[in-house]
């Protein structure tokens, strides 16, 4: 193998590893400190510059750089709108230096990972739906005679049921709004607080409604390797299926 094929699984490597590890801890705890991103950023960059220069990418370099940057922009507008954590920018920022341009893509795979990633994220709400029915149709029933339907619908794709005490035990769990009265914002809450105001109220047994906050690096990382497996292959074919005819 010459310079760029070593380069290029370098590269990949770095950032498939370094993007795993990280999903673990955003699993465990939904929280990945920056100076893990940062300490990974100190070699990726300088292996990604690497990389551009033993491989020479097909498209001029500017390109590769606008649409890097593009992928960085919507991670950052979607910080800004509380859709993302700080720590899923860095992921893209990670994998933007690491691996910035495709040899044989046209959309590089920082781009592609947020578009990926996003697929299998937007996937979470059907299983919670699919999990909800199967196992806790009679809660669902019950919230539906006392909320009405709409409410129970929310539930169904949003929200999951667990005792008060399996809640404390993991602040990653937001109480759904009608347990806690409606009056939170979701993203500047406290889970803890409200578990323990609803524990005292109603007891560690008590069953409540839930939205887990979602480990998204996780979901970063599958685009990843999504995007390393497949390249831009399903965007051509998708396009080329609703293109219309001559």
């Amino acid at each position: 193998m010459g310079i760029c094929a070593w380069c290029a699984i370098a590269s990949k490597a770095l950032a498939l590893l370094a993007l795993s590890a990280a999903s673990v801890m955003d699993y465990k705890y939904r929280e990945v400190e920056p100076a893990y991103w940062y300490a990974v950023l100190r070699i990726a960059i300088p292996l990604g510059a690497l990389y551009m220069i033993a491989c020479k990418p097909p498209l001029p370099l500017r390109i590769y750089l606008g649409m890097d940057a593009a992928a960085l922009g919507i991670a950052a507008a979607a910080y800004l709108a509380g859709l993302l954590g700080g720590g899923d920018v860095l992921a893209i920022a990670v994998i933007a230096a690491a691996t910035p341009a495709g040899l044989r893509e046209l959309i590089v795979p920082s781009m592609l990972a947020l578009l990926y990633g996003g697929l299998a994220a937007a996937l979470i709400p059907v299983a919670y739906c699919v999990l909800n029915i199967s196992r806790h149709s009679s809660l669902l029933a019950s919230l539906a005679r006392e909320g009405g339907a709409s409410r129970a619908m929310q539930a169904c794709f949003s929200a999951v049921p667990v005792r008060v005490s399996e809640a404390l035990r993991r602040p990653w769990l937001y109480p759904t709004a009608w347990e806690v009265g409606e009056r939170y914002n979701i993203v500047e809450s406290n889970p803890p607080d409200m578990l323990a105001e609803i524990a005292a109220e109603r007891g560690l047994d008590a069953i409540i409604w839930v939205t887990p906050g979602l480990p998204l690096v996780l979901f970063i990382t599958i685009g990843y390797a999504a995007a390393l497996a497949l390249g831009d292959k399903p965007l051509i074919l998708l396009i080329q299926a609703i293109k219309p005819g001559p």
